[in-house]
């Protein structure tokens, strides 16, 4: 599962101001991949760990949201939920956020586009199948 997903992560369109992406799994797995030396894929699954959470709170809450946008001083970060439950979070600076590029978008509608064509199953795996 977390292979074929690390392929799909490397595929992904880089674009200047992007750090990192992961993508966590219903079951609280998660996948990363880093685009800087300064940061690691084990310290940015640390990092995403409270804010997949926050995504999950609101959905617990019955207060649905399919893409949240948390802006800090320098950084800012994109977390994109799914039917399924996985999450995609995309760290990058913040002004690559406030200038919202298309690539964003893209790499989004990518990852929805994963469930889409897996959307006669139960088994969230199996969306990874591209």
């Amino acid at each position: 599962m977390s292979s074929e997903m690390s392929s799909w992560l490397e595929q992904l369109p880089v674009e200047r101001g992007i750090h990192a992406f992961s993508v966590r799994y219903p079951d609280a797995q998660c996948v990363s991949r880093t685009l800087t030396e300064s940061v690691t894929p084990a310290q940015v699954e640390q990092m995403w760990h409270p804010l997949f959470e926050t995504v999950k709170a609101f959905h617990v809450r019955r207060l649905p949201v399919g893409r949240l946008l948390c802006k800090f001083d320098n950084h800012a970060v994109q977390l994109t939920l799914r039917p399924d439950g996985m999450i995609l979070g995309i760290l990058m600076s913040r002004e690559l956020a406030e200038t919202k590029p298309p690539v964003l978008n893209r790499i989004t509608a990518m990852f929805q586009g994963a469930m889409e064509t897996q959307a006669s199953t139960t088994d969230p795996t199996s969306a990874l199948q591209y």
